[in-house]
């Protein structure tokens, strides 16, 4: 099961991130992906240095004459703001 907590913008649940990539990629491999974790290096985050969670990158099928799809998504989570949680009216059901 994933971690809810994957908050790429809070250094303390950094590894939460790296498991929610590790999942993502376990997730695409099952489904028949072929997978690789792509490594971005470093940042600073609040005065820390700490690594950058990585990029998932699949492919499935070798055939060059077929066309190529790009699939772009993200693993981590922000913080919920309560702020514009309480100031947006949603009610089960119901779309923005």
């Amino acid at each position: 099961m994933h971690n809810p907590f994957s908050v790429s913008g809070d250094r303390t649940h950094r590894d939460d991130v790296f498991r929610m990539a590790k999942f993502m990629d376990d997730q695409l491999q099952a489904l028949g992906v072929q997978t690789r974790l792509e490594d971005l290096g470093t940042e600073t985050l609040d005065g820390h240095k700490i690594k950058l969670p990585p990029v998932v990158l699949g492919k499935i099928g070798e055939d060059s004459k077929k066309k190529t799809i790009l699939l772009y998504g993200h693993f981590d989570v922000q913080p919920v703001s309560t702020v514009i949680v309480e100031r947006i009216p949603v009610q089960r059901n119901q779309t923005l």
